[in-house]
């Protein structure tokens, strides 16, 4: 029998790393962020495959950064490849692919499911307990941010998407699709395919309903691609980095 065994490939350097409007929103997030001298490293190359949130907790724990993760979350699969990005940003990439999200405060990285859930994730006594529900009003609002930033894409749940080795753009026509179908009022978002696709690029995709967004963003970054949003029009292109 076949073990599969959890593989973390990791490189670290300091690079420099370009931002754009993303990141003009993380900005405006910072205080939730672990600090610029502790996760503003920029890791070229992180590879987890077949493994689980706790190789991310391990790669965080590394850098000196105390983690408190529930159980039924940390164990939660992971399979991901990633390049150039800071730690807060692999993070967040990490914890959405496993259905989880995550906040740096009081100097320790919290992984949860849910926000409620971050009461017990605390381990503090009853004189910051009125501290701690100011914090979790202001991670409701961080949440609330994230899908404003996203616009219309956070509201569009594509459902019945699959493919099996199909190329980069019919899985894109058929994206924008079914983008049509699952709108309730029938007008979905155009999605373009830019450019040339290659030999290698045989998508295949298949998982129950998602945010639209939230497709792309694993799809792409899964097949090395990026994708932007225009005035209800999604462009998809190979990444230039």
């Amino acid at each position: 029998m076949k073990h599969f065994i959890p593989i973390l490939i990791l490189t670290a350097c300091l690079i420099s790393h370009a931002h754009g409007s993303i990141e003009s929103l993380e900005q405006q997030l910072s205080e939730y962020q672990i600090p610029v001298d502790k996760g503003g490293e920029v890791i070229p190359s992180l590879r987890i495959i077949d493994g689980s949130l706790n190789n991310l907790i391990e790669l965080v724990e590394a850098r000196g950064i105390t983690v408190s993760a529930e159980e039924g979350v940390k164990d939660r699969g992971l399979s991901i490849t990633l390049r150039n990005l800071s730690l807060n940003r692999i993070l967040g990439y990490c914890t959405e692919a496993a259905g989880a999200d995550w906040v740096y405060s009081h100097d320790m990285v919290v992984i949860y499911s849910d926000i409620s859930s971050l009461h017990g994730s605390f381990k503090r006594d009853a004189k910051e307990k009125r501290e701690l529900e100011a914090e979790l009003l202001q991670l409701k609002l961080k949440v609330e941010k994230r899908k404003e930033h996203k616009g219309p894409l956070s509201d569009l749940i594509v459902t019945g998407l699959s493919a099996d080795k199909v190329s980069m753009k019919t899985f894109v026509s058929e994206l924008s699709s079914r983008s049509v179908a699952s709108d309730p009022e029938g007008k979905g978002i155009n999605i373009i395919f830019l450019g040339s696709e290659g030999k290698t690029d045989l998508v295949s995709y298949n998982s129950g309903d998602m945010e639209l967004s939230k497709i792309l963003d694993r799809v792409c970054r899964r097949y090395d691609y990026e994708w932007e949003y225009r005035k209800n029009t999604i462009l998809v292109q190979k990444s230039n980095r």
